[in-house]
């Protein structure tokens, strides 16, 4: 009887010590951003000013606007947005000329425009 309760005795020390090593080894881990949640993306859109479409992008809130400066061949226009890439990092927007749509690519700071899709006909291009 004296070794069944020694042995018990035993047993529940060491189940006690596991369940606190266990406890004390438990760690948390939460994602931290330096940013709000409404300041890690961005929305684009056009905004007419002066009769001419510009290019802006803006926080998901609305704060933060900027243009997207962009150098646009003499007679065309920003006529939509056809894409955003998913790393936000490359814009697609449709220009128009008065005959056709074009498809440009830019980077987000509207450096690097180059247009990919050339549209002989008229106003075809959907977003």
């Amino acid at each position: 009887m004296k070794k069944l309760l020694l042995s018990s005795v035993i047993l529940l020390t060491f189940a006690v010590s596991l369940l606190i090593f266990n406890l004390s080894c438990k760690k948390e881990a939460k994602a931290q951003s330096s940013q709000p949640l409404a300041q890690q993306g961005k929305i684009f859109f056009i905004k007419s000013v002066s009769n001419e479409n510009q290019l802006w992008t803006a926080s998901y809130d609305g704060s933060n606007q900027q243009e997207i400066n962009l150098a646009l061949p003499t007679g065309t226009s920003v006529d939509g947005i056809s894409s955003i890439s998913p790393d936000k990092k490359t814009v697609f927007v449709a220009v128009a000329n008065g005959s056709s749509d074009d498809i440009y690519t830019c980077n987000i700071d509207g450096s690097n425009l180059r247009k990919i899709i050339s549209d002989t006909g008229s106003n075809v291009i959907s977003y």
